[in-house]
């Protein structure tokens, strides 16, 4: 076994060992792989395992990052921070090559981090792909099992909040597409329904697109929208860039709600393998209360029931997160919709556990200080 960077592979030959791997899913595509480079980290440090042979018997999309808290900046090295990947491996190789192909990554994943001294080494599964979408998504990970890796890390108010021996449950919220209406509507949260009827009431057009308008649209609104959440958004060309890819073969599309010509939703979808996947959303504050986020959700719902896809993630639910603070309110407006929940497995391996000590003391001390679910729903 020996690796090849990504860069000395072809495209074709690396989106045609996606394609028969059952790990792979759209984030480990070549040109996904290219479109994180350019928008969304530091360094590509993408890689396949090649058999004796030549062959790609596996691949690892790898990217590193500086992240930070403040003042505070961890150097993490990962499979794709948010959107994530995981090790992906060719169903033809027998497990005897497997168990080659998983030693000759981890040795090159360590060696890398050792090489540019990261801090932290992030791994991960990507539900959406077919092998951890059906029973496999029981099984313990390899390199969760056996390579000095730990469940983590824990989320706070502000998102991540890497620090040894801390994790808590991050659950992908899952809707079940391939049902009656009658029933993906049953199984909708009360209240959600409610929204969806009164949104209906309302003059609203829905229009599902791609293209370099489409995008321009969306942009615009997300600048709005961020302008009052404060979010930090990529750049316009990264999503772009993943229009013009994953657009024309139908695998991104943007779904948007307007009002008497106006946009006042839209919600940046992608899709692969039969399963779809919510990417990015935003809204016009002015408009909520036509109740264009229910809506336009419920709309995402029937388009990719119509296509006959198979499932929607709508993202993370983090229960932990007080419902009160702004990750809390967006994660669990997810579960409304969903019929099904699947755990996020991450985990992480800390080179440089010292220097997490004062996020894990603070996140510690937050949560001793915190009310307690009970005590505020006195």
């Amino acid at each position: 076994m020996r690796i090849s960077l990504i860069s000395e592979c072809t495209p074709d030959v690396w989106d045609e060992f996606c394609c028969a791997s059952k790990d792979a899913w759209l984030f480990h595509r070549w040109h996904w792989v290219e479109i994180e480079r350019q928008f969304a980290c530091l360094n590509d440090h993408s890689f396949a395992v090649l058999s004796a042979d030549g062959e790609i018997c596996a691949i690892l999309p790898l990217f590193e990052y500086r992240l930070g808290l403040g003042s505070w900046i961890e150097k993490l090295l990962a499979a794709g921070h948010p959107r994530q990947s995981g090790p992906a491996f060719h169903p033809k190789f027998g497990k005897s090559d497997l168990k080659a192909a998983q030693s000759a990554m981890m040795r090159h994943l360590f060696d890398l981090a050792q090489q540019i001294d990261a801090d932290r080494i992030q791994l991960s599964v990507q539900s959406l792909a077919p092998s951890w979408r059906d029973a496999r998504r029981f099984d313990i990970p390899f390199w969760l099992r056996d390579k000095r890796f730990e469940r983590g890390p824990a989320y706070g108010p502000n998102g991540q909040l890497p620090c040894p021996g801390l994790s808590s449950y991050a659950l992908e919220q899952i809707v079940t597409l391939q049902k009656p209406i009658e029933v993906l509507q049953n199984e909708i949260d009360p209240g959600c329904r409610r929204a969806i009827r009164k949104a209906v009431s309302f003059d609203l057009q829905t229009s599902v697109e791609h293209g370099a308008s489409a995008v321009a649209e969306f942009y615009r609104l997300a600048l709005k929208s961020a302008d009052r959440t404060g979010e930090q958004l990529a750049d316009i060309a990264y999503y772009q860039g993943i229009d013009s890819v994953f657009g024309p073969p139908g695998r991104a599309r943007i779904i948007f709600v307007r009002h008497e010509g106006e946009t006042a939703a839209a919600l940046f979808i992608v899709a692969d393998k039969n399963v779809m996947s919510f990417l990015a959303a935003a809204s016009d504050a002015d408009k909520h209360h036509l109740r264009v986020n229910d809506l336009i959700h419920w709309n995402a719902i029937l388009w990719g029931r119509d296509r006959g896809l198979e499932m929607y993630r709508l993202g993370a639910f983090l229960p932990q997160i007080a419902a009160d603070t702004p990750i809390g309110r967006v994660t669990r407006f997810k579960t409304k919709f969903a019929n099904r929940q699947y755990e996020a497995i991450v985990a992480s391996h800390y080179r440089n556990a010292k220097k997490y000590h004062s996020l894990g003391y603070n996140y510690i001390e937050h949560r001793c200080n915190a009310p307690s679910v009970a005590s505020r729903a006195q």
